[in-house]
């Protein structure tokens, strides 16, 4: 599962370039309403203030490998309470065993228990919301090992589809909406700009393809 294990590593990646606010590599949302189109899907970007664009952490111009994120910056800049929404997608072993099993299993990959993680509370179901093959997750996962924060708790909230494309049986694509906090503090009310998102990825049917 290198391509999930990839995905784990480019969602904390992700969460980290707040500490780039106010860098030259951020871009400000200004149209909500303009699609953005990749390979075999389109997405919008999160709707609401302060939402910037980040350049992509992986991409190539052929096939369903990439990652795209999006940062919601405070005012006063936090750099203890970051929120990120994010679609990434790639190449996935297919092995034997139902397509939903695959699906369980890259969803159930963000709430591993680790030396540095613990999932708090945890829901993975099968959800056709988006497209046939999709499970829909939602978690929150203890965070012990932020750098720079020895001894700190963080709570970690992450919210998503997982799909599997129709004409691309071997490519998963990831959305979600995700924010990281200091476990003192309050976390924001995210579902009226994160819902939209994760909910406005469209399948395209890619030529010479047919759906298994």
């Amino acid at each position: 599962m290198r391509i999930v294990q990839a995905w784990i590593i480019l969602l904390y990646v992700g969460l980290g370039v707040v500490g780039c606010i106010g860098g030259p590599q951020l871009v400000p949302v200004t149209d909500p309403t303009q699609r953005l189109e990749f390979e075999g899907f389109s997405i919008l970007p999160p709707k609401g203030e302060n939402w910037f664009m980040a350049p992509p952490a992986l991409r190539k111009q052929q096939g369903p490998d990439m990652i795209v994120s999006f940062l919601k910056l405070a005012t006063p800049p936090s750099k203890t309470h970051t929120v990120a929404a994010t679609v990434r997608g790639g190449r996935v072993p297919i092995s034997a065993g139902s397509r939903a099993e695959l699906l369980q299993k890259l969803a159930q990959v963000y709430f591993e228990q680790t030396g540095r993680h613990r999932p708090v509370s945890v829901t993975i179901a099968p959800n056709n919301t988006l497209a046939p093959d999709c499970v829909r997750y939602d978690g929150t996962v203890e965070d012990r090992g932020v750098p720079g924060y020895p001894g700190s708790v963080y709570i970690m909230d992450m919210h998503g589809f997982v799909c599997l494309h129709s004409d691309l049986p071997d490519a998963a694509i990831d959305i979600q909406y995700s924010q990281r906090r200091l476990q003192e503090d309050p976390p924001l009310a995210l579902e009226a700009e994160g819902e939209p998102f994760v909910k406005s990825l469209l399948f395209n049917r890619l030529p010479g393809r047919s759906s298994p």
